[in-house]
């Protein structure tokens, strides 16, 4: 109750140690109970999290402390390059990334007919955010920023119980298609072979 925690019989070397606290929700009054898009998010946010590399050497480890940080919410508004109005019932996937964690899976975000969306129970912290839309769009996400920088690049805050953003989404609808054949040195069809499309930058991979 008081938050104390140990392990015992632990071998010397390299952990990670992570806690994980159940997100408390409450029904915003804006909320719609048939979102099928928060009802998924909900399922796949489920947890707070603090995590902390240690080393266990010739001795005990006491008195580690873990500090987890609350959610916050992100808005934004999604609109075309153009100018067009967007199609009806859009829905995004958005990606949060923390700074040397693991992307977790892109979860959907339904865009308003006015373009703007919400994010909510996103853990406190400097996170970076990729979008996408689903399979078989006839859109694509040309960029996604905030106060005009990259955020695949620089960091969005989000602090406890706080909104953060908005974040920008240009949608494109000049999508490129590249097609082609390969083919071994004797110049033969090969069947069975998978080909691999990648932005140079790793930064963007």
């Amino acid at each position: 109750a008081e938050g104390h925690w140990s392990f015992s019989n632990v071998a010397e070397g390299s952990y990670v140690v992570t806690a994980l606290a159940p997100l408390a929700r409450s029904m915003r009054s804006d909320e719609q109970p048939g979102d099928r898009e928060e009802a998924y998010r909900r399922s796949r946010q489920r947890f707070l999290v603090a995590r902390q590399d240690i080393i266990v050497a010739g001795g005990n480890l006491n008195d580690l402390l873990l500090s987890i940080t609350g959610s916050g919410s992100i808005t934004g508004v999604a609109e075309l390059d153009n100018g067009q109005a967007l199609p009806q019932g859009l829905v995004i996937f958005l990606e949060v990334v923390r700074e040397g964690g693991l992307p977790g899976l892109p979860l959907p975000v339904r865009v308003q007919p006015d373009g703007s969306f919400s994010f909510s129970d996103i853990q406190g912290g400097d996170v970076y955010l990729s979008a996408a839309l689903p399979q078989g769009s006839t859109l694509f996400v040309k960029a996604i920023t905030a106060n005009g920088k990259d955020l695949r690049r620089v960091p969005l805050r989000v602090s406890e119980g706080t909104v953060a953003g908005p974040i920008r989404v240009i949608l494109s609808t000049e999508l490129g298609r590249v097609t082609g054949r390969v083919l071994s040195d004797k110049n033969q069809h090969l069947g069975e072979v998978v080909v691999l499309l990648a932005p140079a930058e790793s930064e963007k991979q």
